[in-house]
């Protein structure tokens, strides 16, 4: 008998169930929850993208493709939100948002040639009352409520089409190489003309010959026999790489998957779903279609033993792994594209792929553990991201995004401080005393009276200035015949406290971004990953610790388990920075950062286990 079945309560929501070609419907909301209805009712959802190359292929005008494609495009990606809405109210957006699309999406699939293009204003958009006819003028239109706030200024444009618009779309068609085959398309900034010797006389070309142009202006090859060839070495030249392109950070699949050093709870035994519900309350359980039986019981086996390690090093109970029944488990079943592994939080599961996701499962417990745990505190969500989290977790964000300051950076910090405050108070002097109204004998005054208030000064008055400042004020009436104003001797006084405060700064409390934030937000730019500030987020830089806690606690024990933890350290990637230095960017957490990083999510778990949301081995 296998032991490989899907498990436990149906998850749903997985990839193969969802809508595939027809688009989402009014209909399919009644199967989702609120998490899934913010996640899934999008344009890109109720209008699947058509296939541009296939419809021009199919014989139909480009100038209308484009046309569908721009009015695509105009359509917010999501529906329009306030957050004075009511659920009533929310949810009727949400199923007026879902019909908005539609019916642009079938009217848009219809359109077949450039008159049907010109019908588009009065038949559509006035025709189904999307215009609120009563407060528009001629001047300015209002979409009637009927949109639900989805007619933005650039959808209305996009459906208000016109001869003129349609000439421009000829041109952008031209411009932007749209529908043309990747073969013939060239690089932006890049051109190919015919050298007929007329027109212009180059020695070096021969008449009949075609060249490359780069910005209208420079000319990078010549004399190429066909155009064939002088599309290609375009398409060489505009491919050129830079030495820091973004690439997708991918970790290497675990060559070997071990865990040595720790309690056998399997005892050679496979494991089977029952074991799963039974022994951590996990919620149910689905596997991909594709999963072969060998595939899936090693899957099984693994997770289990790092569901248990995962227990072990929180001192948590079995059953509290699930973090009480809540958490469910795929293997294979919901993943898309190069993602090893994921947490959706609208239904509680973690999706680990084949065997490429092993070494990820420690990360993504950490994001359950995170959103789970937050929704059972009153947060609606993820602890990271509430400004309303425990003390206990914004320590943990404090100890992963700031640590206390070196001498050496408090003597740098001290010196920019000190630089800045004197720049602005001579600054400031120097408006009141401007070289250009100053005889040469004033002007040496005044700068002897500026290095005597630079000098180090202990009796500071917020109200009363010193009598150096006050002689500035005289010279100043000297030279204009008036004395400074009250408001001006208050910024000057200002000015120079500043600087005095400046050079007493001890930087006690003083605090710098570490390493581990420094290196996150590195990773942002030089690694292609969406949306940006995925690396730098405080989410996933708290996911990203977690796994490295599991790593040091399991190790406290002298064990390893790589399908819960491998890829904890894998977050790295070599770049050439602007000067030409090769540096290593490390996306985890190391030494004292880490050590105080790792104390933090332990006063986490206690601060958890306190508040009755995890429980005690």
């Amino acid at each position: 008998m296998t032991n490989t079945k899907d498990f436990g309560e149906y998850i749903g929501g997985a990839k193969k169930e969802l809508w595939k070609g027809r688009g989402l419907a009014i209909c399919d909301l009644d199967e989702m929850n609120a998490e899934e209805r913010k996640k899934y009712v999008k344009k890109d959802n109720i209008w699947v993208k058509p296939d541009y190359k296939k419809m021009i292929a199919d014989g139909m005008d480009i100038v209308v493709v484009w046309a569908v494609k721009k009015i695509r495009d105009a359509i917010p990606s999501n529906p329009y939100f306030s957050s004075s809405f009511s659920p009533e109210t929310h949810s009727r957006y949400i199923n007026g948002y879902i019909n908005f699309v539609s019916d642009i999406r079938d009217m848009a699939m219809e359109l077949k040639t450039r008159n049907d293009l010109l019908r588009i204003k009065d038949g559509f958009l006035y025709g189904n009352g999307y215009i609120d006819n009563e407060k528009s003028s001629s001047y300015r239109k209002y979409p009637s409520e009927k949109c639900y706030g989805n007619m933005t200024n650039k959808l209305f444009q996009a459906l208000s089409m016109d001869e003129y618009k349609i000439s421009v779309y000829q041109m952008e068609v031209r411009r932007k190489q749209f529908g043309m085959d990747v073969k013939e398309k060239l690089p932006t900034g890049y051109s190919i003309l015919q050298y007929d010797g007329k027109k212009m006389k180059f020695e070096s070309m021969i008449p009949g010959t075609w060249y490359v142009i780069r910005n209208n202006c420079y000319v990078m090859a010549e004399n190429l026999p066909t155009r064939e060839d002088a599309v290609k070495k375009a398409q060489e030249l505009g491919t050129v790489k830079k030495r820091n392109t973004k690439k997708q950070f991918i970790p290497n699949q675990l060559q070997n998957i071990i865990r040595s050093g720790l309690t056998d709870v399997r005892a050679g035994r496979n494991i089977s779903g029952q074991d799963f519900i039974d022994t951590f309350h996990i919620r149910g359980g689905e596997f991909g279609n594709w999963m072969s039986e060998l595939d899936a019981q090693s899957s099984m086996n693994m997770a289990y033993e790092a569901f248990f390690d995962f227990a072990d090093a929180l001192g948590i109970k079995l059953s509290d792994a699930s973090f009480g029944g809540h958490l469910s488990i795929a293997f294979g079943a919901r993943g898309s594209g190069n993602m090893i592994a994921h947490y959706e939080p609208a239904r509680e599961v973690i999706n680990i792929t084949k065997l490429r996701g092993a070494g990820s499962l420690g990360h993504e417990l950490f994001h359950a553990l995170d959103d789970i745990c937050g929704k059972k505190l009153g947060l609606n969500g993820m602890m990271s991201r509430s400004e309303n989290c425990s003390a206990a977790m914004k320590e943990v964000i404090d100890c992963m995004c700031y640590k206390p300051a070196s001498l050496d950076e408090i003597s740098r910090e001290k010196e920019r401080n000190v630089s800045a405050a004197r720049e602005s108070f001579i600054r400031k002097i120097h408006v009141f005393l401007p070289d250009k109204d100053l005889s040469d004998s004033q002007r040496t005054k005044r700068d002897s009276l500026i290095e005597l208030s630079l000098q180090p000064y202990s009796d500071l008055d917020h109200h009363t200035a010193p009598s150096f400042l006050n002689d500035l004020y005289i010279l100043r009436k000297d030279v204009f015949g008036h004395i400074i104003k009250k408001n001006d001797r208050k910024i000057i006084l200002y000015a120079w406290i500043s600087y005095q405060t400046s050079l007493s700064f001890t930087g006690e409390n003083l605090k710098v971004h570490t390493e581990y934030y420094q290196s996150s937000m590195a990773m942002d730019k030089y690694s292609k990953k969406e949306p940006f500030g995925y690396w730098g987020s405080v989410t996933e830089m708290f996911a990203r610790a977690g796994s490295c806690f599991l790593v040091d606690e399991i190790a406290k024990k002298g064990g390893v388990n790589d399908y819960l933890t491998g890829h904890s350290e894998s977050a790295m990637v070599q770049v050439v920075d602007v000067k030409g230095k090769t540096i290593m960017i490390k996306a985890y957490p190391e030494g004292e950062e880490r050590i105080r990083i790792n104390s933090a999510i332990r006063k986490l778990i206690e601060y958890l286990k306190d508040e009755g949301i995890l429980e005690q081995r």
